[in-house]
């Protein structure tokens, strides 16, 4: 987006105000913004409306799981065929059941089937009888897995395994600033942005870059920000401003991940990171297609890394072909590497001097974060985004002093104000505000990558 500096002589207070001087006609660009986590999200269209300051969504959990032997004795029966072990889970949680067989670690991979199950406060007490009739080989600290159900000719049938769903809960955080406070002589400087279909939009220069810095500083919450909860209900709520109203903060793409997801700490970009993150889809039987968003030292690591396969590492020239339109005017650069497919999007969140990348910083300058690029499957058909930003809507439309797009409401406020003059207060005051928060589907399938630096500046 280009800015030029337009300087109007009819809105200037004071003739004698006027500067002789030849003004350039536009702003240079000293900061060198780039793409940014928000401008990037409105891009995808992965914005939706919440009726509510706190939203919801239920997830299911795996049928199965895994059991972890406590009982030491069993270290001086491994020959034995039946006998009774004690594992992790008690008070009758474990998820093995009387007619459930079981899948024994050992060199020779023995099955067991449980024939009888005891509720314990220590530990769950499973009798075990092998299944081929030779020797388990049990040992403490074994982890056991389910392996088949099997019944009687004329039996009864297995106990049904109660697996519940789990509500995962996200809130908004409220976003509001005076992002220009402007005198009349300060109006004689506006900027001009250049539209694709050659008309201008005209905006004050200080209102301009007031928006700039709002938009990173929600970006900057979304990527790197603590939650606090939903606190809007409370009444001693944990944070509150001087009149004792509540505030509350959403979580971020960090914190999202460092609670559900995995993290790779310590790793430099090549074939045994590619290598760890094949395994780990694998297993979670994902489809390939991935998001992958860094700063610029994620960047040079995997620029290193393709250089080191020839050049032609990386590079599927059919992938480069499904990128959209707008996917390549924002930047993305296609990789595939272990038949996984990553969009990978350098960010400017990732490198700002005054909020990230600095001497001394919290260190986000090396993290990406690398997040499943399809759709999530929903119980009983359909699909949603795995990653969305959730909003408050206001009412859309422009009227005197006030301007919405349903996501952010601005308004204007004193003399100057261009509807017309609301207060007495000889200024014009820009203010904005925004109710909205993040939610992540599918944060339990996606990567935080800590990066070791390579070189500093």
């Amino acid at each position: 987006m280009t800015f030029d500096a337009v300087r109007y002589r009819d809105l200037v207070a004071a003739s004698s105000l006027l500067m002789d001087v030849e003004l350039f006609p536009q702003i240079i660009d000293r900061t060198r913004e780039k793409g940014q986590f928000v401008m990037w999200m409105q891009q995808q269209g992965k914005y939706m409306k919440t009726g509510q300051p706190k939203f919801s969504n239920l997830v299911n959990n795996y049928q199965f799981a895994i059991e972890v032997i406590l009982d030491p004795a069993v270290t001086v029966h491994t020959a034995n065929t039946d006998i009774t072990i004690q594992v992790t889970s008690a008070n009758g949680t474990s998820p093995f059941r009387v007619g459930e067989s079981v899948q024994i670690p050992g060199a020779n991979r023995r099955q067991a089937r449980v024939t009888t199950k005891t509720s314990d406060a220590g530990g769950d007490l499973l009798r075990l009888q092998s299944i081929d009739g030779l020797a388990m080989e049990l040992a403490l600290g074994q982890k056991l897995s389910s392996a088949s159900i099997v019944g009687s000719s004329g039996g009864g049938y297995v106990q049904h395994k109660k697996v519940f769903q789990d509500e995962r809960f996200g809130v908004t955080q409220i976003f509001p600033e005076t992002i220009a406070e402007i005198t009349d002589v300060s109006k004689a400087s506006k900027t001009r942005v250049n539209t694709p279909g050659g008309e201008n939009s005209y905006f004050l220069i200080d209102e301009a870059q007031g928006n700039l810095g709002y938009m990173k500083m929600i970006g900057n919450q979304f990527m790197f920000g603590l939650s606090t909860g939903f606190q809007f209900d409370s009444q001693t709520p944990t944070h509150s401003d001087s009149a004792g109203r509540a505030i509350q903060y959403t979580k971020s793409l960090d914190s999202y991940i460092a609670a559900e997801g995995e993290t790779i700490s310590g790793a430099t970009i090549g074939t045994a990171m590619f290598d760890t993150l094949k395994r780990l889809y694998a297993k979670q039987g994902l489809s390939g297609n991935f998001m992958w968003i860094g700063g610029s030292e994620t960047s040079i690591q995997i620029t290193n890394f393709q250089n080191s396969l020839g050049g032609t590492g990386l590079v599927d020239a059919g992938f480069r072909q499904m990128l959209s339109q707008a996917e390549i005017d924002l930047g993305v650069r296609p990789y595939t590497q272990n038949g996984l497919r990553f969009k990978y999007m350098e960010l400017s969140n990732f490198d700002d001097p005054r909020l990230v990348n600095f001497a001394g910083s919290a260190g986000f300058q090396n993290f990406s974060y690398i997040i499943p690029d399809e759709k999530i499957p929903l119980i009983g058909g359909g699909s949603a985004d795995g990653l969305r930003i959730r909003y408050m809507p206001y009412v859309t439309g422009d009227a005197p002093n006030r301007s919405s797009n349903g996501i952010y409401l601005t308004t204007y406020h004193g003399v100057e104000a261009p509807g017309g003059p609301n207060s007495e207060e000889r200024v014009l005051k820009v203010n904005i505000v925004s109710d909205q928060g993040l939610e992540f589907l599918n944060a339990d399938h996606s990567v935080r990558l800590i990066v070791t630096s390579t070189g500093s500046y």
